[in-house]
């Protein structure tokens, strides 16, 4: 069966215990169920929301069966697999294969970003792509990847395998870059990684996106999607900028500590980040939790409006 990846994905955080800093995978769990319980489309564990850089290789795997067990059978489970080199990133690809879930993601390798070739990436990628058991989405981004990006006609080559079917798009191109590439190929899905562009990226054809917010306020990211793709683009317009505004105003300062600390404030147990990451200060939660009541409030009450 094809893998859709039209809609909304959680870039699914790992919480760790505050006192032993152990993966703690029954508050993972207990998040998984409830995020069940909203339009969110799947999961995308061990990208960098989820510290993967920070667990190794039997943590990673065993977040990946959590994830995967927890899901409702309407979410699809994407995992981050992606290594420094080839044979890692298939020999991992193929271990978590055997969970069942529906398709991975990889980031690209950037240990030695100056040997980190568009060349050498159209070879890294068909070579786990040809042996790889389950489809593949590209992930770029060069933020976390040493400035290391998938450039757009590296895109268009990739997508004609048949073992590759979207891209992950967290970089700072235009993301009509990759669309108007796409046109002549097989469907080939494009997913926005940040939200400043996402709302641009659905309009313009990009199928959905990963979104850090979808962690805490999974309704309203599936509520902005709704209203794009139903185009009622004002108040789709006015959402967008109640929901940056909020998130600059409280997660974006602190990262993914900013999101643990969101998700707490909101219902979901995330423990803190791994050391030598720090959780936000209290001074700072007080804060964010006050202009949570206050905007949530008000976006509620935008949503209301007929």
């Amino acid at each position: 069966m094809a893998v859709d990846l039209n809609g909304i994905f959680v870039p699914v955080i790992t919480p760790f215990d505050p006192v032993t800093n152990a993966v703690d995978y029954n508050m993972l769990r207990r998040n998984i169920e409830k995020l069940n319980y909203t339009n969110i489309r799947g999961y995308m564990p061990l990208g960098s929301n989820g510290e993967f850089f920070m667990l190794n290789d039997d943590e990673a795997y065993e977040v990946t069966r959590v994830v995967k067990e927890a899901a409702s059978p309407d979410k699809l489970v994407f995992t981050g697999t992606g290594r420094e080199s080839t044979k890692e990133t298939i020999s991992f690809t193929k271990k978590v294969a055997e969970l069942g879930i529906d398709a991975v993601f990889i980031l690209t390798p950037h240990y030695f970003p100056k040997q980190i070739t568009q060349e050498c990436l159209v070879e890294f990628y068909t070579k786990v792509a040809d042996e790889s058991p389950l489809p593949i989405i590209l992930y770029s981004a060069p933020g976390y990847a040493a400035g290391v990006n998938i450039e757009p006609n590296t895109v268009k080559i990739l997508s004609s395998h048949n073992n590759i079917i979207g891209i992950k798009d967290t970089s700072a191109l235009p993301i009509e870059q990759y669309l108007n590439l796409l046109t002549d190929v097989k469907e080939f899905f494009v997913l926005s990684g940040t939200f400043g562009k996402f709302l641009d990226s659905i309009r313009k054809g990009a199928s959905g996106g990963v979104l850090s917010s979808a962690n805490y306020i999974p309704e309203l990211c599936c509520s902005l999607y709704a209203l794009i793709k139903e185009g009622k683009y004002e108040k789709a317009e006015k959402l967008n900028g109640m929901l940056g505004d909020l998130a600059a105003q409280t997660t974006a300062p602190a990262g993914v500590s900013g999101v643990k600390a969101a998700m707490n404030l909101l219902g979901y147990t995330c423990g803190s980040p791994r050391h030598p990451l720090k959780p936000v200060e209290d001074e700072n939660l007080r804060k964010m939790e006050l202009t949570f009541e206050q905007s949530l409030s008000i976006i509620n009450e935008l949503l209301n409006e007929d």
